[in-house]
């Protein structure tokens, strides 16, 4: 047997200092009644003497106080540590509020795309910038209007710049009413729409000028107090060379990349 099982069954005797040959007749007829089971198992374990007195109720009582003192100790030392958890996160996250409070406070407000000119970008009079298609022609309208027309004269791209006023659907509702007046005018659509954010309206339309029929594509949008126009004006013709489908399909093209080129300054 064991030392560990001498000292377990030693405590189920009345002697502990038996040798090995004997330890069969205390474990088989030396059993102790007096003591509980468990009590003996664990007073093996801890090597110490049992004893008859058990001062069940001083022990209740001043466990119950050691409890309730370390309880309030606890309770007091995590009140104390919760403070300061709280007064560390608090100044972290107040850090972190002013720290991006500046930081939005001192950083400019984007609305559409960065003002950042493209490669090749005219400036228009400080008010805009583009990317008009090379070898066309440039016509000044007014300080504002610049025109840029095909060398075949049979499509031509714009870009206005005014103080806006009003109500944007509204003035070009009202534009639209006056092309009425125009030769064969047919409205496509005329709906509000958004440019880089900002509110914009697109108008489509065909007329006719001096007997030769025109597709007119406009887009007009309103950004920082001032409104801005991109225009295109085409014809969609039959030529020897292409077929009204390719001669659509390159305007529109052409319209795009003028249009994505826009920057307003």
């Amino acid at each position: 047997m064991t030392k560990f099982g001498q000292r377990y069954w030693a405590s189920l005797t009345d002697s502990r200092d038996e040798n090995l040959e004997s330890m069969d007749h205390i474990i088989e007829h030396g059993l102790r009644k007096d003591t509980t089971l468990w009590r003996r198992y664990i007073a093996s374990l801890l090597d110490i003497d049992l004893t008859d007195k058990r001062p069940a109720e001083r022990v209740k009582r001043i466990s119950t106080a050691k409890v309730r003192s370390a309880t309030s100790i606890v309770r007091k030392n995590w009140l104390t540590v919760a403070a300061s958890v709280f007064l560390v996160f608090g100044a972290g996250f107040g850090t972190s509020s002013y720290l991006h409070s500046q930081t939005v406070a001192n950083s400019p407000v984007v609305i559409g795309a960065a003002p950042t000119l493209p490669v090749g970008a005219i400036n228009e009079a400080g008010q805009f910038a583009w990317v008009p298609p090379k070898g066309w022609r440039r016509d000044v309208k007014t300080g504002d209007e610049v025109h840029y027309t095909s060398p075949d004269g049979k499509q031509e791209v714009a870009g206005k710049s005014s103080m806006a006023r009003g109500d944007l659907m509204e003035t070009w509702q009202t534009s639209e009413q006056n092309a009425h007046q125009g030769m064969d005018y047919r409205k496509i659509r005329l709906r509000e729409a958004t440019f880089r954010g900002w509110p914009a309206v697109v108008w489509e339309y065909t007329f006719t000028l001096q007997g030769v029929p025109w597709h007119a594509l406009l887009l007009g949008f309103n950004a920082d107090g001032r409104s801005y126009q991109i225009n295109t004006w085409y014809q969609p013709v039959k030529d020897s060379r292409l077929s009204s489908l390719e001669v659509e399909t390159q305007a529109l093209k052409t319209y795009s990349l003028v249009k994505d080129s826009f920057t307003v300054l």
